[in-house]
């Protein structure tokens, strides 16, 4: 007998489960085997006298993500995208996701009715439509995401944030800091920024990390952002798990 409702359903969060945790590993280890070198360059204040300006800067090329990162990634959000439809089945063909509350007409636009009014209610109160940007709430980000793994690779990259711990010297405070991030993280990357005081005697000699692991992004469809990938897929696998147990809970089976 085929295996259909929220039993299936969970059996495709488990896959896409899997996959995230395969993905998570992969980049583990593809991170701490590919750092890029970073380096510190300093020189006196412009906009405060007295005090040094200083940056870390990418001065190697980071190595091209694994095309296989994106295959996986597609993966992951199919299920979990197959996972709603087979929750509503058979008593609906498609768990609806709406991003807009009306259409092109201006005309109200809600979930069509599906199982009881405890389920309706449990698919309306999730649209991504409710949300200041429905592109940012985690179904509106799987929609888009899967409509765009159905016509082209996803785009993942490398980007960074900035994990450069500064340890300022003796006789030196540190007065200022600028931590930058990235979604595309090239040699000549500015990783961070600061400004440092002199408050006593000593030499100019800090300490900084002089690696730096990338931090690999995905492309979020209609909007300008790029999101940590690892993080993104475990907050969408975890909205659509909740939505799941909401609709069991609603008298789904």
């Amino acid at each position: 007998m085929a295996v259909t409702g929220i039993e299936s359903a969970r059996h495709k969060l488990d896959r896409a489960a899997y996959h995230v945790a395969d993905l998570a590993a992969r980049v583990e280890v593809f991170t701490e085997e590919h750092p890029i070198e970073v380096h510190a360059l300093w020189q006196p204040s412009t906009t405060h006298p007295g005090e040094v300006d200083c940056q870390a800067i990418a001065v190697t090329e980071p190595s091209d993500v694994p095309e296989v990162w994106s295959l996986i990634t597609g993966d992951a959000l199919t299920c979990i995208r197959a996972a709603l439809d087979h929750a509503v089945y058979p008593h609906a063909w498609q768990f609806q996701i709406l991003l807009s509350a009306v259409d092109q007409k201006g005309n109200p636009v809600v979930p069509k009715p599906v199982h009881s009014p405890a389920v309706t209610a449990v698919i309306e109160q999730c649209q991504p439509y409710h949300w200041p940007s429905a592109h940012h709430q985690p179904l509106g980000v799987l929609t888009e995401l899967v409509n765009e793994d159905k016509h082209r690779q996803l785009l993942v990259t490398n980007g960074f944030s900035a994990q450069i711990q500064i340890v300022a010297p003796d006789g030196y405070a540190i007065t200022h800091e600028d931590p930058q991030s990235g979604a595309n993280l090239e040699k000549g990357s500015v990783i961070t920024r600061f400004r440092l005081a002199q408050t006593g005697v000593g030499p100019f000699e800090f300490q900084y990390q002089k690696h730096l692991r990338v931090t690999p992004v995905i492309d979020i469809p209609k909007t300008t952002d790029y999101r940590e990938l690892i993080p993104e897929l475990q907050t969408i696998h975890r909205y659509v798990t909740d939505v799941v147990d909401q609709l069991e809970a609603a008298g789904l089976s």
